[in-house]
């Protein structure tokens, strides 16, 4: 009971994304099974109707006009193709064939009759020459090798559609995550007790204390409507700091996003230190903040101890440890 009961409240929480996935799902039947054996069915409806037609158009001038020619035959047969849009796969030679068989089929007729229809048709039929019938197989093969290149290009279009669908699920899925991530986050910040603020306090200023011992200059300590702790130049290059100092919760946007704010417009370096993690959307802002602010050198430095922030200072500023 609760497996489903689990199951039904994902269902409703990812509600659009499920049908999202369903929408996807068809679009890749229908572009690469449904539609091509639509087109298919269709085309062969055509083709028959046509060829029917003709074949029916071609016994009336048979059977009335004593004196038919090859030229009348092929007019029949090429309206017949231009009214449906279509190429009957069939050379001339065979199409007269199949008009002597249903020549045959037709008892209604005396059988002398009908064999003097087949003779006439087979005095036309010498006249269709061997070249042009091996033409004509060449012109059913390419119009073949077109509806094979429809059908393909249907299945590739709809395969392309899909894979673009379920990588745009993927990444909305991944983004809903990361709010939802983001979301706990805050809350769980937002219920931290007292003690663990002190530490955040405590840590603060043993932390600013480490970098004035190793930048072997005075160092400014802001207030929080700065958007950053503390400021310092070394060596001509302004530093600006951000302490994130936390026990057990990620990161979150929001305090880093003020952080950001309020060092877009300096030119030098900026310093984001924390101890605990980063959530994927600060992340996110992080990688965006450094390829839109060429001005500002973004630098996040996860350290847990006074040790590990000095020798980092150290690293940064190309000065020797010890």
């Amino acid at each position: 009971m609760k497996t489903t009961r689990a199951i039904y409240n994902w269902i409703i929480r990812n509600l659009s994304n499920v049908f999202g996935l369903i929408g996807i799902v068809l679009t890749i039947y229908f572009g690469s099974v449904y539609v091509p054996a639509w087109n298919k069915e269709n085309q062969n409806e055509k083709l028959n109707s046509a060829k029917r037609q003709s074949i029916q158009s071609i016994k009336e001038i048979i059977f009335s006009d004593s004196l038919v020619s090859v030229g009348e035959i092929k007019t029949i047969v090429y309206a017949k193709e231009l009214e449906e849009k279509v190429t009957i796969p069939y050379t001339f030679y065979e199409i007269l064939t199949l008009t002597q068989n249903s020549f045959m089929e037709d008892k209604f007729l005396p059988l002398d009759k009908r064999k003097e229809l087949i003779n006439k048709i087979d005095q036309l039929k010498t006249v269709v020459l061997p070249e042009q019938a091996q033409e004509e197989v060449k012109n059913s093969k390419s119009q073949k090798s077109y509806l094979n290149l429809s059908a393909f290009l249907s299945i590739i279009i709809s395969l392309l559609a899909g894979f673009a669908g379920l990588t745009s699920l993927y990444i909305k899925i991944r983004l809903d995550k990361d709010k939802q991530e983001e979301i706990a986050n805050e809350i769980e910040q937002s219920t931290t007790d007292i003690s663990f603020r002190d530490f955040a306090v405590r840590t603060e200023k043993e932390f600013i204390d480490a970098i004035r011992e190793v930048i072997g200059v005075d160092a400014k300590v802001l207030s929080r409507n700065e958007g950053y702790d503390l400021q310092f130049n070394k060596e001509g290059r302004d530093y600006y700091v951000e302490f994130k100092l936390l026990t057990k919760s990620k990161v979150g946007l929001g305090s880093f996003k003020q952080f950001l704010y309020s060092v877009k417009d300096y030119a030098g370096e900026a310093w984001f230190i924390y101890n605990t993690d980063l959530t994927p959307l600060v992340l996110q802002e992080a990688k965006a903040f450094s390829d839109n602010n060429k001005q500002t050198t973004l630098r996040l430095l996860k350290v847990r101890n006074k040790k590990e922030l000095q020798d980092r200072v150290k690293d940064l500023l190309h000065m020797k440890r010890t």
